[in-house]
C-alpha cells in the first residue's frame, strides 16, 4: 500500500508519550499565563472602576447634603444669595442662578426674518 521512503526508524511508544507529555505541558502553561494575565487584566479593571463609583458617590452625597442644608435656609436668606428654593438643585449642581445670569448669558431666541 504505502510504501516508506526514509530510513529513519519510528518513534517508540515511549517517545511518543515523552513527546505528547511535553506538549501537553506547554499548552497548559501558554493556557494558565494567559488565563492570570487576563485574570490580572479584569481585576486591575474591576478596582479602578470600583474606586471611579466610590468617588462618583462620595460626590453625589455632598451634593445632597448640599441641598439639603440650603433647603433648610428660610427664602430671605436665599434671596440674599440670589437663589429661590427651586432653584437650589440646579445650583448645587453646577449652574447659576437664572435670576442672577447676566442677559449677555442668556441663550436669545433668533427673531423671524419678514419675507
Amino acid at each position: 500500500m504505502f510504501v516508506r521512503e526514509t530510513l529513519t526508524p519510528l518513534p517508540s511508544s515511549y517517545e511518543l508519550h515523552l513527546h505528547a507529555r511535553r506538549t501537553r505541558r506547554r499548552a497548559m502553561n501558554r493556557l494558565s499565563r494567559h488565563a492570570a494575565i487576563k485574570f490580572a487584566d479584569w481585576l486591575s479593571m474591576l478596582a479602578y472602576n470600583g474606586l471611579r463609583l466610590a468617588r462618583h458617590l462620595a460626590a453625589e452625597h455632598r451634593l445632597r447634603s448640599d441641598i439639603r442644608m440650603l433647603r433648610q435656609l428660610q427664602d430671605r436668606d436665599l434671596s440674599d444669595m440670589g437663589v429661590g428654593h427651586s432653584e437650589i438643585e440646579y445650583v448645587v449642581r453646577g449652574g447659576r442662578s437664572r435670576a442672577t445670569e447676566s442677559p449677555l448669558h442668556r441663550r436669545i431666541p433668533a427673531q423671524r426674518q419678514e419675507a
